[in-house]
Formats: C-alpha cells, structure tokens, sequence
C-alpha cells in the first residue's frame, strides 16, 4: 500500500512543481494582470490545497522526506503567492526572498521529523539561506535605501568567505563528531525499488 501513496505523491510533487512554476512566470511577467483575476486565486488556492495534502499523506504514510519538503514548498509558495494577489502594494519583486526564507524554514521541518532535532547537515544550509533571504529582502523591500549593487561590492565577499569558513569549520567537526552527519543506514535518499514498491 506505501507503494500506491508514493506514486500518487510523486505525481502531485510533479504537478505542484509545475503549478508553482507556472504561477511566478504569470505573477513575475504580469502581476496586474494576475491580481485582477479571480482564476488567479483559484489557481494558487489550489496549488495551496494541493501542497496540503501532500504533506499529511507523506507524514501519515510514506515518512519521505522528499514528499514532505515538496509539499511543505507546495503550500508555502502557493500561500504566500496568494495573499500577494491582495496586497497591492506589494509585488513580487519585492517578497521574492520570502520563498527562500521559508525554504529554510521548511529543512528544519524536515529535520525535526526526522530525528526530533535541528540536525547539522539540515540546520546549517537553511540558516544560510535564511540570512541570505532576510539580507536580500532588506533591499527588495526598500528598508534600505542604499543600492544593493554598491552594497554587495563590498558585502558579497565577506559572505562567501564566512560561508566558506562555516563549511569548513562543519567539516572538521563532522570529522571528531560522527553525529552530526547521517551515516548509510539512517540516509533519506529512497531506491529506485522503493519508488516501484506496490504493497
């Protein structure tokens, strides 16, 4: 039976990646456009629901972590493409880190249903990608006045350096720490037969 949830949520994460897709080619190239249309919000309450639903199954059923995420990302991205359409004020110009904030977010969630705690391998790249969504939105936003090229001259890289170090400084402890990483046993990654399982 796991076999038959795993299909049916490799074709909504199929369809969920196709709707989110096609969603921010429509709010990029023409967000007026998308804003005065009522399919428009019914086409992200769906991509909404859609994400919803592939994470209860995945976390009812399959315990994947790759249906999780996608689903989690799904529901994220259709939930925050949504109430775009009713602040007009904002566009997606503006919030477009928010979905790589929530990325972020959304590693952790997948972390601590896993192993019940933030672990390293999770932890580390979505705290990066949340500074750096955080740092980018301060510009997108307009909090900060000051051009965002003139300020990444100078800022870009330290950046890369302290990620840099960061890697560098996890390496080495993984090395003397052994439960930072996950080993062989304890892997998320799925076999192609778990993907064809029937029963």
């Amino acid at each position: 039976m796991k076999g038959g949830y795993i299909k049916v949520l490799n074709f909504l994460a199929m369809l969920g990646y196709l709707l989110i897709a096609t969603g921010f080619l429509v709010i990029y190239f023409d967000s007026n456009f998308a804003m005065s249309l009522p399919v428009m919000i019914a086409y992200l309450v769906a991509q909404t629901i859609i994400g919803f639903i592939m994470q209860f199954l995945a976390i009812r059923h399959t315990k994947s972590i790759y249906h999780i995420f996608s689903g989690a990302l799904v529901f994220i991205c259709g939930l925050i493409s949504l109430l775009l359409q009713f602040f007009e004020d904002l566009k997606f110009s503006q919030v477009w880190p928010l979905y790589a904030f929530f990325c972020g977010l959304i590693l952790m969630e997948c972390s601590y249903f896993r192993h019940k705690k933030i672990r390293a391998e999770y932890g580390i790249p979505s705290l990066i990608l949340m500074i750096m969504s955080l740092y980018y939105l301060l510009f997108s936003l307009k909090i900060i006045k000051v051009s965002l090229s003139l300020i990444s001259f100078f800022v870009a890289p330290v950046l890369i350096i302290g990620i840099t170090i960061l890697l560098m400084v996890f390496y080495f402890l993984q090395k003397k720490h052994k439960g930072l990483v996950l080993d062989d046993k304890n892997s998320d990654e799925f076999s192609y037969e778990e993907f064809l399982e029937d029963d």
